[in-house]
């Protein structure tokens, strides 16, 4: 399912411009996105939670591929509601699939152990391979066959929906802690827990903070590029910028891989 999400990403920016909007316009329009995704995010696990994980992540298919469709019209506020519903598809992405795994994991009986191993093939697979390859795909999309900017949004959809039809076919449904109180409720619990643990407080301000880089870097890149329009392969650009990403996780992975006290006979006394 991360591939429809980023088929799309090299291409969003490029789009805009192509429909002739200012910088000041394409912004307002990733704002909206990004705004959707902060808004919704916040009750989109509980959500899931208690309407079934794999309700929600049928939910992102069919807004993520409405999203999509509007990037055919030209309209200004057509696609204002597409990024409206674009923020409200990357929240569901980036918590109905994650829930719904741990829960049928852990009712399967598997090993908890191998949770692990789970989510770090998941992050190689969906943050890497597939970005990657979806990279290329678009780029090959664009440049080589000459579809124009919304062919890669339109490959999206046709992988959303066979993505879609997997998780109905496969998927049994689960849920959460339905007896959790109300959404109110979870915020003054989750408040309260800011304030006491400031070691909560100190991780989601650094979070905060990497995911603000990571969108201002989203909004930028494309134009720094080409600050005079020049054309480029976005999707060969994007692709480069996540064979990078993931040579860097690999190094980390290793990185974190030696013993403790390998790093601790090293330290200064």
């Amino acid at each position: 399912m991360m591939a429809g999400d980023w088929l799309q990403g090299p291409y969003v920016y490029h789009l805009y411009e192509h429909y002739g909007f200012s910088v000041r316009d394409i912004g307002r329009l990733f704002i909206m996105g990004f705004g959707s995704s902060a808004v919704f995010g916040t009750v989109a696990g509980a959500m899931a939670d208690r309407r079934g994980r794999k309700r929600a992540a049928l939910l992102y298919v069919a807004t993520y591929s409405a999203s999509c469709l509007t990037k055919h019209s030209a309209s200004y506020w057509v696609l204002m509601v597409g990024r409206l519903l674009g923020g409200i598809a990357t929240s569901l992405l980036f918590s109905a699939f994650e829930a719904w795994a741990v829960a049928a994991h852990n009712s399967s009986g598997f090993p908890e152990s191998l949770l692990g191993d789970l989510f770090t093939k998941a992050v190689f697979l969906g943050n890497g391979v597939m970005a990657i390859a979806s990279g290329l795909l678009g780029n090959f999309l664009v440049e080589d066959m000459r579809l124009g900017p919304v062919a890669p949004f339109d490959a999206a959809i046709a992988v959303l929906l066979l993505g879609g039809l997997a998780i109905q076919v496969t998927w049994e449904e689960n849920y959460g802690d339905k007896g959790g109180g109300q959404v109110l409720g979870q915020f003054q619990k989750a408040l309260q827990t800011i304030r006491q643990d400031p070691r909560v407080s100190l991780l989601g301000a650094s979070q905060a903070l990497f995911e603000a880089s990571m969108y201002t870097f989203v909004f930028l890149w494309t134009p720094a590029l080409s600050p005079r329009g020049q054309k480029l392969p976005h999707g060969f650009i994007f692709a480069t910028f996540m064979t990078a990403s993931m040579a860097v996780f690999w190094c980390s992975a290793v990185s974190l891989a030696v013993p403790v006290p390998f790093h601790m006979h090293l330290a200064p006394a």
